[in-house]
């Protein structure tokens, strides 16, 4: 139970931890994903996300590493379509940070639930955010697609 609590804790400093160079935050990272999509930087984009490669080393079974990559560019580019014709980028928020621990089917996970709140281009909200998922990759926080 206290090793959980301290690797809570090391993730949640790594949560909020900030550097002008680098992304180290899932929040930093979710702002700068959206801010790359709004300017229609896709390339740039993909760097803040999962790999096929990264998403299949999440598992213990195979995963679709090829799937996983063109459902991600889909997803890519269908937001930033929204965000150059229907809506704006208003905010992102840390929702919560969790650790799934190793299971059956998973490695152990540090994963951050980023709230995305966008509007349409008039300025009226949308009722709801946008629930992205985060997971800690090495020194990086990287845009898992669920």
């Amino acid at each position: 139970m206290i090793a959980m609590l301290v690797r809570l804790a090391t993730g949640l400093l790594l949560l909020l931890a900030v550097s002008p160079t680098e992304p180290v935050s899932a929040l930093q990272t979710a702002t700068r994903l959206l801010d790359a999509l709004k300017a229609g930087e896709l390339a740039k984009a993909e760097g803040f996300c999962l790999t096929g490669a990264q998403f299949s080393s999440l598992s213990k079974h195979n995963k679709d590493a090829d799937a996983y990559q063109e459902r991600l560019k889909g997803f890519l580019r269908s937001l930033a379509q929204a965000l150059a014709n229907e809506v704006d980028f208003k905010e992102a928020r840390v929702g919560d940070v969790l650790i799934l621990p190793e299971s059956e089917k998973n490695r152990e996970l540090l994963l951050a639930v980023v709230h995305v709140f966008l509007v349409f281009k008039d300025g009226k909200p949308i009722d709801a955010p946008e629930v992205f998922t985060f997971v800690r990759m090495g020194a990086e926080w990287k845009f898992l697609m669920r």
